[in-house]
């Protein structure tokens, strides 16, 4: 029996429970600087071909929180960062995720790579959102203590002249 040389696509369950062809890759592929690992934990994170995935979104996040509730917009914002990775790896993509039954590596259909990149802007923007609530709460809470120091030099010049 020959070992797997060429990738081969194959039919894949998604947790949607639709059926996306991907592509399995040889045996002994390993993800390079330039691939984005889909998965979970601080390897897929810290994976440096996700790093530039984030750092490429991050530029979208605006332009993703403009678009709305216009469906056709964010699809756009989606496949043009797609394309502009595709253009910087040279390839079709570079998504890629192990298989949990096999453990082999897989590079993701666009379909999937889209979702990924769409998840992404969402979490962007969450984070956003989540900073500016941050730093808003800071805000106020510097006012109230400036509120109460001033209060407090009041009573405190009040005592003095008494």
């Amino acid at each position: 029996q020959k070992a797997r040389v060429a990738a081969t696509p194959i039919n894949f369950e998604m947790r949607s429970l639709k059926y996306r062809n991907i592509i399995m890759l040889p045996y002994d592929f390993t993800p390079s600087s330039q691939d984005i690992i889909c998965g979970k934990g601080k390897d897929c994170y810290d994976h440096i071909g996700n790093k530039l995935f984030r750092h490429i979104v991050s530029f979208h996040i605006d332009e993703f929180i403009a678009a709305k509730d216009n469906k056709s917009r964010k699809s756009k914002i989606v496949s043009n960062i797609l394309f502009k990775l595709q253009r910087h790896l040279g390839r079709n993509n570079g998504f890629v995720s192990r298989d949990r039954k096999s453990g082999n590596w897989c590079q993701l259909c666009t379909a999937d790579a889209k979702e990924k990149i769409g998840y992404e802007l969402r979490r962007a923007v969450a984070n956003r959102k989540k900073k500016a609530e941050k730093t808003k709460m800071l805000a106020l809470e510097a006012q109230k203590f400036r509120q109460l120091y001033k209060m407090q030099q009041e009573i405190f010049a009040e005592s003095k002249a008494k």
